[in-house]
């Protein structure tokens, strides 16, 4: 019950103890990257299992973006999002978003999967900073990026700062970015001012 009034998304309690993974349903707009994996979730069997309820999702206005794969005694969508007034920025609705306007997810799986986060996040109207599995830790002044592999990566910013500065160097990386361009030379952590 809290869970359903919290997500006001159709939820049923089972208490069948079983592993949780989910299969992604390709096509709907918030999980539609090759980059997610066609499955996720763990091994670890555990009760009692919360779900979506199949039966009442439909009348609710909850798109299905993945299936539960667990216990046969459950039957049941792994990945589901309801959206409230316009919605999530990516659903192609116009208009600007105000604070009745967002959408839910609700996974019974552990949803570990960055990509999936991420463009969750994207679909959502969240910045992603990075495209890659690596640490970011941001605020509204400063960007760090940690990374075990060597390469090139791009760091991208919410909107235009007046100017970015490397933090341990105080040198100026540029005015007006869109995004930073960084090389690292793993393991290494890069920190950026923004001012």
């Amino acid at each position: 019950g809290g869970a359903e009034k919290l997500l006001q998304i159709p939820m049923k309690l089972n208490k069948a103890v079983s592993t949780r993974h989910v299969r992604m349903r390709r096509g709907p707009a918030a999980v539609n990257d090759k980059a997610i994996p066609a499955f996720y979730g763990d091994s670890l069997a555990y009760g009692p299992t919360l779900a979506p309820d199949r039966e009442r999702l439909a009348e609710q206005g909850v798109q299905v973006l993945g299936d539960l794969v667990s216990s046969w005694q459950v039957n049941a969508p792994g990945l589901v999002m309801k959206e409230f007034g316009l919605g999530a920025a990516g659903n192609g609705r116009r208009g600007q978003r105000a604070q009745d306007d967002y959408a839910v997810v609700f996974s019974a799986a552990a949803a570990a999967l960055a990509a999936l986060l991420r463009n969750l996040a994207r679909y959502g109207g969240c910045n992603v900073w990075v495209d890659s599995d690596d640490v970011i830790a941001a605020s509204d002044s400063l960007v760090s990026l940690h990374s075990a592999r060597s390469g090139t990566y791009i760091i991208n910013l919410p909107h235009r700062y007046s100017a970015v500065y490397d933090a341990v160097t105080g040198k100026l990386v540029g005015r007006n970015l869109p995004a930073i361009r960084v090389r690292i030379k793993a393991p290494e952590t890069r920190t950026f001012l923004l001012r």
